[in-house]
């Protein structure tokens, strides 16, 4: 079965030298990437120049747009503490599509926010709802009550049940939590569902990235999609935000407040994983 061609996508690399390995890669990607853009990176020190590098692609992938990047941005996240910021910034200005959404969720589409009950995965369940998903929760037994209150259609109670042993699959998988294999994550997909990575964890090598960054690799070689999602800021997105607020489609989850001088207690209880949702501090003046 051919599947059909569509939105758009990057391949970025040294290519230093460009080989057989770039070119199957490269042409993979075609057979389901409608605008494919072939980025080639630079260096600051360059044993082979980044024009001629750039020449290579060019030959390799005439039907692609290759692009030059001429940033020299650090090769490794251990490198620069803004990585994951710094090559977002360079890939924008030199695209010519505005990067979309990672999780790219629709209305209909079914979602699995994995940490459901926390401040992040809080926020995630209501914007799924928003955007006309179908969502399923995964907390604790002690906070299916809240996700519930959120809007989520199905809770799971991780202590209990697995998400990726049942027969339900998602288009969606939201892994905040930091925790499920590769395989369980796949498990849980559709066959062209996408998993996105949210913030880092203890998962290794690689400031705790590690998993993050197989699964990123993995991607290459198999339909399903696994994503990192690092933070942004637009204008667009703020106003739309401001819009869900004012229509009651997106509320705080505030489980308490403290006082400054009791913030070291706060930290303690979201390291205990006590908290539901957020907490806060209060300073009086």
């Amino acid at each position: 079965m051919t599947l059909p061609r569509s939105g758009t996508g990057m391949f970025l690399g040294k290519f230093m030298p460009p080989h057989l390995g770039h070119l199957y890669l490269g042409e993979f990607a075609q057979q389901y990437v409608a605008d494919l853009a072939v980025v080639v990176g630079t260096l600051a020190s360059e044993p082979i120049p980044g024009e001629l590098r750039y020449a290579w692609m060019r030959e390799l992938f005439p039907n692609a747009r290759v692009i030059h990047l001429t940033d020299e941005n650090p090769q490794y996240p251990h490198e620069h503490p803004d990585f994951w910021a710094i090559w977002q910034a360079s890939l924008q200005r030199v695209l010519p599509w505005r990067p979309d959404y990672v999780g790219r969720v629709q209305a209909g589409q079914s979602v699995l926010v994995v940490g459901a009950s926390g401040g992040v995965g809080s926020y995630a369940v209501q914007l799924a709802k928003a955007f006309g998903a179908e969502v399923t929760g995964v907390c604790s037994a002690a906070k299916a009550d809240l996700v519930a209150s959120l809007g989520a259609d199905h809770v799971i109670d991780y202590t209990r049940d697995d998400f990726a042993a049942g027969s339900r699959r998602y288009d969606l998988v939201l892994d905040i939590a930091g925790n499920p294999s590769l395989k369980r994550l796949r498990r849980a997909l559709r066959p062209r569902g996408t998993a996105v990575f949210v913030g880092g964890e203890n998962a290794g090598v690689l400031i705790g990235m590690g998993r993050q960054l197989r699964g990123v690799l993995l991607s290459v070689f198999v339909r399903q999609r696994l994503a990192l999602l690092t933070a942004k800021e637009r204008a667009s997105d703020y106003e739309s935000l401001t819009d869900l607020i004012e229509a009651g489609q997106l509320v705080p989850s505030i489980d308490r407040t403290y006082p400054l001088e009791d913030a070291p207690l706060a930290v303690r209880q979201l390291e205990a994983g006590h908290v539901r949702g957020k907490v806060a501090i209060t300073v009086d003046r």
